[in-house]
């Protein structure tokens, strides 16, 4: 999970890690990788459902878009499954990889979440909001008009959370651990 957080995260402000307890969010901030890195493993070993907040923060108020400092990555939530426009994960991999090659992207670093993918394209720099959010609100109509069926609601969500590589996905009788590593 280091290295992965490394890369997709400022070095700058605080870092968020979201944990379900008892249907409720919990947050906690932190300002070293490799505490955020330790905190993740530590709770996921304890059975918990573990998220990391995929921008950094000006405080550790809350994890609001109002509070927002920036990001080091673009990201695509993926679902797949019963009930779902992609079959399984390779599918979703699978679609969000032609997206790319049709619109000329570089290829995205994927995380299998479960069921579904993840698609993050990590920066060498830190971006703001508001330029952040013009160029995601891009990516999410790009998708749209090309057929991946991504959650827009994460695309353009600088506030959003996704499943950490190497915790558990434990939604549903399927539990499965979060991978990363490339294309599937």
């Amino acid at each position: 999970a280091l290295d992965f957080l490394r890369l997709i995260l400022p070095d700058e402000g605080l870092k968020c890690v979201a944990v379900v307890e008892n249907r409720r969010f919990t947050h906690k901030f932190f300002t070293a990788f490799e505490e955020m890195a330790a905190f993740i493993s530590t709770q996921d070993a304890l059975g918990k459902t573990v998220y990391h907040a995929c921008a950094s923060y000006k405080t550790g108020e809350n994890r609001k878009q109002s509070n927002v400092l920036g990001a080091k990555a673009f990201w695509l939530d993926i679902d797949a499954g019963a009930g779902k426009p992609y079959a399984d994960a390779e599918e979703a991999a699978r679609a969000v990889l032609s997206f790319v090659r049709a619109v000329a992207l570089l290829p995205p670093v994927l995380v299998a979440s479960g069921s579904g993918v993840h698609s993050y394209w990590p920066l060498l720099e830190k971006v703001g909001f508001a330029d952040w959010t013009c160029r995601a609100t891009a990516l999410k109509r790009l998708c749209a008009a090309h057929g991946l069926h991504a959650d827009g609601s994460r695309t353009a969500d600088m506030a959003s959370i996704l499943r950490t590589p190497g915790t558990h996905n434990r939604k549903g009788d399927n539990e499965c651990i979060v991978r990363w590593g490339g294309p599937v």
